[in-house]
């Protein structure tokens, strides 16, 4: 994943970041639109669990198809980095991860989120001097469901469960 040349997380020594947020974003009642709230959900449960490295700050939220919302919960603990998780279409195969620039934002779709990522991540940006990237994951075509469905499809419940393990070994201890 480019995301690991691009983060230095694990090295206590380096310019890192001090405090992380990572913003799930998506409707989780919309097939794999749902994912970045997924994600968003086993990290929050990864985070219960384990110690953060080098007593990095780690705050997870479920911003759900409002990822705005939630700017606010930034303020107690300004973040250095916000990783945003979200289903991108990417016209890649399905379950593919990408990382997508700030500045590659505005050739991305998301629309079925009430703002664009792309002023999100330049407010987040310009609010807290920080750092902001995205995570995306391709959809499988038709899978983010006009209608109520809460199951993602397989490719991308596997590339949840890959991005969970990546960054469970770049912001948390083992478990011994």
């Amino acid at each position: 994943m480019r995301i690991a040349a691009t983060l230095k997380i694990a090295d206590p020594t380096s310019a890192s970041p001090k405090r992380v947020a990572i913003l799930g974003i998506g409707n989780s009642l919309n097939g794999d639109d749902g994912v970045g709230v997924e994600l968003a959900d086993r990290l929050i449960d990864l985070n219960r669990t384990h110690q953060p490295v080098h007593n990095l700050e780690i705050n997870i939220i479920n911003g759900g198809p409002v990822p705005e919302n939630y700017t606010g919960a930034l303020r107690k603990s300004p973040p250095d980095l916000v990783l945003m998780i979200d289903a991108a279409q990417m016209n890649e195969a399905p379950g593919k991860i990408g990382w997508i620039n700030v500045g590659d934002l505005s050739g991305y779709s998301a629309s079925t989120h009430g703002m664009p990522l792309s002023l999100l991540a330049n407010f987040l940006i310009q609010e807290y001097n920080c750092q902001v990237g995205l995570i995306g994951i391709q959809p499988e075509p038709g899978a983010v469901a006009l209608t109520i469905d809460t199951a993602l499809s397989p490719e991308v419940d596997r590339a949840a469960s890959e991005i969970v393990k990546f960054l469970s070994s770049l912001f948390w201890e083992p478990t011994s």
